[in-house]
């Protein structure tokens, strides 16, 4: 529990510099599309290589295919009832795309790591890499289509082959298979890149929030959706969909609980990004992200401790 608190408390004071700076102009005007795209287009591509860059083994293989299985069920279902759950709770058009991305993208890339790393140490980096592998490549490609307005907005299919994270999933994938690795020389700098993931998203959420004015927050919390959103994303979907795994002798255990934190994790910030690219309701967005993530001092313990007695 202490360790879980203090690795979220961190990430909370890494996005209150954000949005400090972001207030006394410390950061000029545009700092914030240009955080976002060293995020999204250097550190999170780096840190997905790094972490598929290990010798291959047929104990990793098979790791890698079940965790591939839960992933792939789990964002299926999330993509069905996030459709359902948009046509039922939501009214705006502009929040269309950004209510369906929230409730199936929680931050597993960038807080979800961390949190790993804390519980279950560097060896479980690479489970929770192939986990969120599907993820990375429907984020990179579903998540934007669905923020277009319609069809003939949205970026060719060959946009998504040259996207960075798609290439990097599978630059990954290909060095896991490989009976080699990248040099020192070379995999120092891109695991020092890969490590900026973390504190860069942190601060691109800090520097969104510093955009959203008093009264527009005052707005925002009194919508119910809002609340609907976060209980969605961070227990209710994960719930419903891993717990009763637990009492299926299918899955290995220690797996399963890293599946289900990883899908518990909070609203992803990416989604923010994207509402600042291509079009959303962004004030909604950064302001459910950051409920989301103070949440998550709450519901992760918490499903990690009835995940441990199930």
């Amino acid at each position: 529990m202490y360790v879980l608190s203090f690795q979220l408390f961190s990430l909370y004071v890494i996005a209150f510099i954000g949005f400090f700076c972001a207030k006394k102009q410390l950061f000029p005007p545009g700092s914030e599309k240009v955080l976002s795209n060293l995020l999204l287009y250097v550190a999170l591509p780096c840190l997905i290589i790094h972490s598929l860059n290990i010798p291959f083994s047929y104990a990793q293989a098979f790791t890698a295919f079940t965790m591939l299985l839960l992933s792939a069920y789990y964002l299926i279902m999330a993509i069905f009832l996030s459709r359902f759950l948009n046509k039922k709770l939501n009214k705006a058009a502009d929040r269309s795309g950004v209510f369906q991305n929230l409730l199936i993208f929680g931050n597993q890339g960038f807080i979800g790591m961390a949190i790993i790393f804390a519980l279950f140490g560097a060896d479980a980096l690479f489970i929770a890499t192939v986990f969120n592998l599907i993820y990375f490549l429907l984020i990179w490609s579903y998540a934007i289509m669905i923020m277009k307005p319609n069809d003939t907005a949205r970026p060719p299919f060959t946009d998504f082959l040259k996207n960075p994270g798609f290439l990097a999933t599978f630059t990954g994938l290909f060095l896991f298979i490989m009976p080699f690795q990248i040099p020192s020389f070379m995999a120092s700098p891109i695991q020092m890149l890969g490590d900026m993931t973390i504190p860069l998203s942190m601060l691109v959420i800090g520097v969104s929030l510093s955009n959203i004015t008093a009264s527009q927050l005052h707005s925002l919390i009194r919508e119910p959706l809002l609340y609907f959103t976060v209980i969605l994303r961070n227990l209710v979907l994960p719930s419903i969909l891993f717990i009763p795994l637990f009492f299926l002798p299918i899955f290995p255990k220690d797996l399963l609980v890293i599946a289900l934190l990883l899908a518990a994790m909070p609203c992803a910030h990416t989604i923010t990004i994207y509402s600042i690219k291509y079009g959303g309701d962004t004030n909604f967005s950064s302001t459910v992200v950051l409920l989301s993530t103070f949440m998550t001092i709450i519901t992760i313990p918490a499903l990690y401790f009835l995940a441990t007695f199930l």
